[in-house]
């Protein structure tokens, strides 16, 4: 098992099923794919998803970039998608999961 399955199970699932190369059949933007992600939770999931957000953001103040591609990969690109930064994507996350 890897550190991201084992510490981050809710965003390495995120990020392996909805934002890899086949994000196209779930939806053309990332605020359509986090809205069908979070009709497959539960009323209070997206609440542990936020705080594996807040856990990695804190975990990883120095490093947040490198150590996101090291835990899930290269297959979403935060800067792709018009965000500055990966911290920048999560916050943006946190706040249309809250929604």
């Amino acid at each position: 098992m890897s550190l991201a399955e084992k510490s981050y199970p809710y965003l390495n699932n995120f990020f392996h099923a909805y934002l890899m190369q086949d994000f196209d059949f779930i939806g053309d933007s990332v605020e359509e794919i986090i809205d069908h992600y979070k009709k497959c939770l539960t009323d209070k999931e997206p609440q542990t998803v936020i705080r594996e957000i807040d856990t990695l953001l804190n975990t990883y103040t120095d490093n947040l970039e490198e150590n996101f591609y090291k835990l899930f990969g290269h297959g979403f690109a935060p800067d792709l998608w018009g965000y500055q930064n990966v911290a920048a994507f999560f916050e943006h996350l946190k706040i249309l999961l809250s929604e």
